[in-house]
């Protein structure tokens, strides 16, 4: 599960226009990592999505409401679906019940010994994540070619991410492009609700309808640091990509999700 929202949050941008392919690459440079600079592919087709990084591909169907995580250099896929998460969110619960059972009936030194064996494991209550504030000042600049307004978005009154945006007509997409990203900022939100804030997932698309626009560079701050910046190198907005974009090689063995 880290390993599918960890690749997702690496963009916070689009979607795609029923009758046209479109691919944008982009650049990611982690500023708490001096040269790691990271190549990333988004592909869009008709409701679907694929993001490519390095070794891994993540792939959404929004029809299917389905992510598929894959692993090319193991030759292995995941697949994650409503059932699977309710199952997930299922299995967690129960045990959580009966892990707190055990703990009520412990002395209080058994008790902070067991806390200290398991650690963050621990059930703790649900923490509910701030809203971000998403706020489009009067900046405006240019970049890469394309003109830009500054969108920063804040949680608790503190900046964490800030977009440089241009306006879809100036990229050749059309501004319905980013409905696949809606139903995947969907998704994770029904991820992190079924799992109860008892896993960290964070919803990296919950302010993409907000933009109006397209991120041609994206800063992301943590503690009032800049922590990475993600460039658009290009946009293709016709492009042809093989139908195999969107599935796992049939070769590679299928895994079961986190059990939870």
């Amino acid at each position: 599960m880290r390993i599918i929202v960890s690749a997702c949050l690496l963009i916070t941008l689009i979607g795609v226009p029923a009758s046209a392919v479109v691919v944008f690459d982009l650049e990611i440079t982690r500023i708490d990592e001096p040269g790691s600079v990271e190549q990333v592919r988004i592909v869009l087709d008709r409701g679907r999505l694929a993001l490519e990084s390095g070794s891994n591909t993540v792939v959404y169907l929004a029809d299917q409401e389905t992510l598929i995580a894959i692993n090319h250099e193991g030759r292995r896929y995941t697949r994650i679906d409503r059932g699977t998460v309710e199952q997930i969110s299922a299995r967690m619960n129960a045990a959580m019940k009966v892990l707190e059972a055990q703990l009520a009936d412990m002395s209080p030194e058994r008790r902070a010994m067991m806390e200290q064996m398991m650690g963050d494991r621990m059930p703790t209550p649900s923490v509910q994540t701030a809203p971000l504030d998403v706020r489009k000042t009067t900046e405006t600049g240019t970049s890469g070619g394309y003109d830009w307004t500054k969108v920063q978005s804040f949680r608790d009154g503190e900046l964490v991410m800030e977009h440089l945006v241009a306006d879809w007509g100036s990229l050749g997409v059309e501004a319905d492009v980013f409905s696949v990203f809606e139903d995947m900022a969907g998704f994770f939100t029904q991820i992190a609700s079924s799992l109860g804030g008892q896993v960290p997932v964070s919803n990296p698309f919950g302010e993409i309808g907000e933009l109006d626009g397209f991120p041609v560079v994206t800063r992301r701050y943590e503690d009032g640091q800049l922590e990475s910046e993600v460039i658009l190198k290009s946009v293709d907005p016709n492009a042809s990509i093989p139908e195999s974009t969107f599935e796992p090689p049939s070769d590679y063995r299928e895994e079961s999700p986190p059990r939870g």
